[in-house]
């Protein structure tokens, strides 16, 4: 994982300065779109990040519009508390620090440990915290090594 640099959350803010984007209350960023009417004025209509126009992380625009700011200098990632990545509710955004990836082997006993606590429904990010793991090598561990 990396931690987000200086000029990403200087292109986030500003687009989120920009009144042709919105990030609504459920974690959707929205982009206006259409031609001018008579008027001068665009015509109302919006579309959603599912298209590939953004080019920054949705989780660090729904942050920073409805939870807070950034210090860039802090090596932090925005991250989803239930681990779900369609889930971008403000509610369910924290901040996590940048971890490290050093490549270990997973033992047997702690593989066993680990395969129980997700059945007993921990998400592959909690898994990760607790046993001090990159969230690759959890998911590659849970789902073996489908990382699926």
């Amino acid at each position: 994982m990396i931690s987000y640099a200086q000029s990403t959350i200087e292109a986030a803010k500003k687009l989120l300065a920009d009144p042709m984007y919105k990030v609504d209350e459920e974690g959707r960023v929205w982009k206006r779109v259409g031609l001018p009417d008579a008027s001068g004025k665009r015509a109302v209509g919006y579309r959603t990040n599912k298209d590939t126009w953004l080019s920054v992380p949705v989780t660090l625009l729904v942050y920073l519009a409805h939870v807070g700011e950034i210090d860039p200098d802090k090596k932090v990632l925005v991250s989803t508390i239930d681990g779900d990545p369609n889930n971008l509710r403000p509610d369910n955004l924290r901040l996590v620090e940048k971890t490290v990836y050093t490549p270990r082997h997973i033992s047997a006993d702690v593989r066993a440990a680990m395969l129980k606590d997700h059945k007993d429904g921990a998400s592959p990010l909690q898994i990760a915290e607790k046993y001090g793991f990159a969230i690759t090598q959890v998911k590659k561990t849970l789902f073996n090594g489908n990382g699926r």
